[in-house]
């Protein structure tokens, strides 16, 4: 969550948020503060993180294809894998057109 965060901020990608806990989280693009239930979710960019999730994919990192799904790390996971998924998660930005406007800000 940390490095995802940290390449948002960098790349100034806004109207996103990254929650949950370290090893089992969602990254919505959504202006809201936080999703609690479906309605909320229901309002987040899903077609964007479609975008991202097919970027990720070409660069061998495989996403559930929901955007509901979270993001999960496990015991096998290990730094060189999680380098490998933060390199490919900041090479996939700059092919989305997320809008600017608000800093982003770690949801527990």
């Amino acid at each position: 969550m940390k490095g995802i965060l940290e390449i948002l901020n960098d790349m100034k990608m806004y109207d996103v948020i990254v929650q949950g806990y370290p090893s089992m989280f969602q990254l919505l693009f959504t202006k809201q503060d936080r999703v609690y239930n479906y309605r909320e979710f229901v309002k987040c960019n899903r077609g964007l993180f479609t975008k991202l999730q097919e970027r990720l994919l070409e660069k061998r990192v495989m996403l559930d294809e929901y955007n509901s799904e979270a993001w999960y790390k496990s015991a096998p996971h290990n730094r060189s894998d999680l380098e490998q998924t933060l390199e490919a998660f900041q090479a996939s930005l700059p092919l989305l057109s997320a809008s600017s406007s608000r800093k982003l800000r770690k949801k527990a």
